[in-house]
């Protein structure tokens, strides 16, 4: 890879655009780059390093961070790196999260971070990525290296490239495998250690497993041996378990078809005497049977007298209904004659009625037809038409008078309202002038308030970011306090669990020696056993489990506080190095002095804040009123134009409303004039619409009594008839019901029945005839049926008296209570074989997995042991492959730091650490001038710094080994060369050239004159007040 022209704008000290064409330096490919402290050299490295992959060259600068302090609000921050490699040329583009003033209005926006890579391949196609983890991945598709990768080999940053060398053996381990990309053999060392745990942990389930179906096994317990006292075992062979299990099995079958057999025995017997109860159980029910219809019989004999009776009462029902539609037609006649007898009264009465109203109604009807009712008609109809002409005419009159009157006080009005407006538009100017003078007065207010309040902000940021820390440094003094009891606690704990377990191993001394008696020789030390006096106490496996469940809980909460107390230490520092960044003081009992100092300005800051935003709300109020105020200035003016021409109209309308008044009032009748006011007009009116009222009410009355009078004539005559028609109709149904009366005696005598009164008696009783005819003809059923059943009966019996039956239902409860029994043992006997059984076979099958996951378990675990440190050599598989990455790193620097300086080599130290940690990345120096190895950090600051770029040149070419051909045409080296001596910076200049011998181009950063003086081509950085900015040149170095 190979940086062809870096374009950057507001980044870093670069306030503007500064373009850096590196192609001109082609004819000198080592160049330096110089300029003051501060001017921004680094910068270069960080803007190439940015555009690549969206960081920064030093880890402690972030993309956020990188914005130019010299650049304007409007400018955004953006670098833009073409580079070619393996002849492909390359553009990419980085925007980073930045804020930027508003197009319009007041304020910033946010604008978020942008990226693009773009470049035409062979076959000509143009691609473009605008996705930055997309471009991240092409990126380093493209190199063939990630960031960590990329800052070790292509770019040394200030202080950076010496991490190799001095770092511990753990930081080592983590810089090497970034490098390396050695993960995977830290996943694979990882994954080997949790197969062989997962293989462990499965086999303990497994046996624990194994243990609870042991516990499910059923053993016989009328057996004195065998798999009972198997099962009270501590230990349990597996394999006589399983022969044990299948022998009670077996006998357990075999018991079972005993017990079978048996039963079936039993059910034989229970069948017969079933038989014989239930024969002797019907002849006891027949007998019994019989006795009840013999009774039941002589009660139905008794009652054959009253049956009689109701069958006698049943027919004469039956007679007395056949006579009922006689004696109903004779009543529906006599009431039909005394309705028409009524009908004929009523008649009568409205013939007199009709021929009243007649007589009356002849008298109203000539009444209308006189000569007298004509002529006040006629009267009535000559005055309605002259209020008819008239009232309109002075209705008129009135109108105009009203609305002379009106326009009259219209006018009025608009003088007095020209009047008005003339004062508030005086008013209104003179308010104006008062607001304009106001906003003069607080023009200056808003930006004050800004400035000042930027201050306060910041001022309230410290004074956080200080109470935060006091807070974690608080919190930390309270955790020690729970630290010492959590220590206290852990003790306790730890006790505790020593106890229990000495008590367990009591336990199984006990259990030992239980069976002992005085004399016997003990199978443990084989000595004479004597009784001891007495025991300490007994302790179950389950409380040293609570034991040490209750130490582990309490190590986790200790653990958890340290970590706690971890996070609020780095929390704390976090906080003052932030402090001490953002408010330029040194240490934290100057920002303590400075915040106080801060914290008594404070109220006079938020006091002048107040006064600030005071004086700019009442400029905001007095713009927004002085603009209305202007509307209404222009409204007032339109207004008073409009009231004039108002005026102008209405005294034309008013003399118009004169002129029509006068004509008016000539065409009214003489007789009228003087009645020309409300009052007498409505006088008037009512008098016209009395006339036309009662003139109608008039006409109408002589047309209804006309109309009456003619209906009444026909009324007389329809009552005439109608009186006729009732006598008749009358006479008739007096002569039918005469005639039906003499048919329905004659048949009651036929009926033999003495009279009316008697038959109606019977006739009553209707409802009763059914019931009666049914409870005569049950009787009958009931005595034909109980004599077939007696009769039966005393054929089937063949006893006197009842068979005795609890003696044979005893017996068979006995023989019932012994087949159930024995039907119990089989179901038991079968369950415990089959439940036995199937838990057999689930530890078979455990058993032969436990044996497959031990073996598998002994080949993992060996390579998990040996991968993860547990050999002779205490080394990781992870720390194996970086040793050998280390050893060709230290072979090629050591083959620069031989030319450097002819004294040191690099080694790694194999020998195992103190206390047999893991060990093999520590590095030591040779001294060929001592013959003595000693630590790397003893090297003075001139060696360190020869041995950490001997280290950072031997890195780069051994990554562009591993990394398969890699193109690294570019290094670019930050610093240390003013710590060499002047024999030494020649033979460091020396290895550098022999680097660009093989076509690299390397830029070194340095403020050494010996350096200037050795290397024609610069890249010099100035600085100014407004911002940096740089300038190529080959020869000497200008002092401007």
């Amino acid at each position: 890879m190979k940086p062809i022209k870096l374009t950057m704008t507001a980044f870093g000290p670069f306030a503007g655009t500064e373009v850096i064409d590196f192609q001109q330096m082609d004819k000198e490919p080592v160049f330096l780059i110089c300029g003051p402290t501060g001017a921004g050299k680094t910068m270069i490295f960080d803007a190439i390093a940015y555009a690549l992959f969206g960081e920064a060259s030093g880890q402690e600068r972030k993309p956020e961070e990188l914005r130019s302090d010299f650049a304007g609000d409007d400018v955004l921050t953006e670098v833009e790196l073409i580079f070619a490699i393996r002849g492909q040329s390359y553009r990419i583009y980085r925007q980073p999260r930045q804020l930027r003033r508003k197009k319009s209005g007041e304020g910033v926006t946010e604008v978020a971070a942008k990226a693009e890579l773009s470049y035409t391949d062979a076959g000509g196609a143009v691609w473009v990525f605008t996705r930055a983890a997309e471009i991240n991945e092409k990126v380093r598709e493209i190199l063939g290296l990630g960031a960590d990768q990329f800052k070790q080999i292509m770019m040394l940053p200030q202080g950076e490239f010496r991490k190799l060398l001095t770092a511990d053996s753990k930081e080592r381990e983590a810089i090497l495998r970034d490098i390396f990309d050695a993960a995977r053999y830290l996943q694979l060392q990882l994954a080997l250690k949790q197969e062989s745990d997962r293989l462990e942990k499965e086999i303990k389930e497994i046996r624990k497993f194994q243990q609870q179906w042991i516990l499910q096994l059923q053993a016989a317990p009328e057996e004195a041996a065998g798999l009972a006292e198997l099962l009270a075992k501590e230990e349990i062979d597996r394999p006589e378990l399983f022969a044990a299990v299948r022998r009670q099995n077996e006998s357990d079958i075999r018991q079972a078809e005993t017990k079978k057999e048996k039963a079936e025995q039993l059910a034989g017997q229970i069948q017969q005497k079933k038989e014989t109860l239930f024969y002797r159980q019907q002849e006891n029910e027949k007998l019994s049977e019989l006795k009840r219809v013999q009774a039941y019989l002589l009660r139905l004999k008794a009652r054959a007298e009253e049956i009689g009776q109701k069958e006698a009462e049943a027919e004469a029902i039956r007679r007395a209904l056949v006579l009922k539609p006689y004696a109903e037609q004779c009543r529906d006649l006599a009431r039909q004659a005394e309705q028409l007898a009524a009908e004929k009264v009523q008649r009568q009465a409205a013939l007199q009625a009709a021929e009243a109203q007649k007589e009356k109604l002849a008298q109203s009807y000539q009444a209308f037809q006189s000569e007298e009712y004509k002529a006040a008609l006629a009267a009535a109809g000559e005055e309605l038409q002259t209020l008819g002409r008239e009232i309109p005419l002075l209705r008129s009159l009135l109108d105009l008078r009203e609305r002379y009157n009106r326009l009259k006080q219209e006018n009025s009005v608009k003088e007095k309202e020209f009047q008005e407006f003339t004062g508030q538009k005086e008013k209104l100017q003179i308010r104006m002038k008062e607001l304009r003078r106001t906003l003069e007065e607080t023009e200056s207010s808003e930006a004050a308030k800004t400035v000042l309040e930027q201050k306060l902000a910041q001022f309230l940021k410290w004074k956080e970011l200080w109470q935060k820390e006091e807070s974690c440094r608080r919190r930390q003094k309270e955790n020690k306090a729970a630290e010492q009891e959590l220590a206290e606690r852990l003790v306790a704990a730890e006790r505790l669990y020593q106890s229990e377990q000495e008590k367990l191993r009591h336990n199984h001394v006990l259990a030992l020696r239980q069976d002992l008696k005085d004399g016997d020789i003990c199978p443990v030390c084989l000595g004479v056993y004597r009784t001891p006096a007495g025991d300490s106490g007994r302790a179950e496996a389950a409380d040293l489990k609570r034991a040490e469940q209750a130490r582990e809980e309490v190590r986790r909460e200790q653990e958890a506080l340290l970590k706690k107390q971890t996070e609020l230490a780095a929390q704390s520092r976090l906080f003052t190095e932030q402090l001490i960044a953002e408010s330029g003081q040194e240490s934290l009992s100057e920002i303590r002095q400075y915040l106080s100092q801060k914290e008594a300005e404070q109220a006079d800051m938020q006091k002048q804040a107040a006064e600030y935003a005071r004086q700019i709300q009442l400029r905001r109020a007095a713009k927004k009123e002085l603009e209305q105020a202007a509307a209404a200035e222009e409204a007032l003016l339109r207004r008073e134009k409009e009231i004039t021409a108002e005026y102008q109209q209405k005294q034309a309308e008013l003399n118009e409303a004169a002129g029509q008044g006068r004509a008016l009032k000539e065409s009214i009748s003489a007789g009228y004039r003087e009645k020309a006011s409300p009052a007498a007009v409505e006088e008037l009116e009512r008098r016209r619409i009395k006339l036309e009222t009662e003139r109608a009410e008039a006409e109408t009355k002589r047309e209804q009594t006309e109309k009456d009078y003619r209906q009444s004539q026909v009324a007389y005559a329809q009552a005439q008839t109608a009186g006729e028609e009732a006598e008749r109709h009358s006479r008739q149904r007096q002569e039918q019901w005469q005639k039906a009366q003499a048919e329905f005696q004659s048949r009651l005598t036929a009926q033999n029945f003495a009279d009316e009164t008697a038959w109606r008696q019977t006739a009553d009783k209707e409802a009763a005839e059914d019931a009666l005819r049914a409870e005569v003809k049950a009787y009958g059923e009931e005595w034909l049926r109980s004599t077939e059943t007696e009769k039966r009966l005393r054929q089937e019996v063949t006893i006197e008296t009842p068979h005795p039956l609890a003696q044979t239902e005893e017996e068979i409860r006995q023989l019932e209570a012994e087949r159930a029994a024995a039907g119990e043992q089989v179901i038991l006997l079968r369950r415990r074989a089959d439940e036995n059984e199937r838990v057999l076979k689930e530890l078979i099958r455990m058993e032969q997995r436990r044996e497959s996951e031990k073996k598998e378990y002994a080949g993992i675990s060996a390579l998990a042991k040996a991968a993860n440190g547990e050999n002779i050599k205490k080394l990781t598989f992870e720390r194996y492959v970086l040793a050998v990455f280390l050893e060709d790193v230290l072979r090629m620097a050591n083959y620069r730091l031989a030319k450097m300086t002819g004294r040191y080599t690099l080694k790694r130290k194999e020998e195992v650490t103190h206390r047999g940690r893991q060990s093999g990345l520590e590095i030591e120096v040779f001294d060929a001038f001592t013959g003595k190895t000693r630590n790397v950090n003893t090297l003075s600051g001139g060696e360190g710094f020869k041995a950490a770029l001997a280290m950072a040149l031997g890195l780069s070419e051994v990554i562009s080994a591993y990394a398969g051909g890699i193109e690294l045409d570019m290094l670019l080296i930050d610093e240390g060369f003013g710590t060499l001596d002047p024999e030494s910076l020649d033979a460091a200049v020396d290895c550098i050239l022999e680097l660009q011998a093989g076509g690299k181009l390397i830029g070194i950063i340095s403020h050494v004159a010996e350096l200037k003086e050795r290397i024609p081509a610069k890249l010099e950085v100035r600085q100014t007040p407004q911002g940096s900015y740089t300038k190529y040149r080959i020869g000497a170095a200008d002092e401007a």
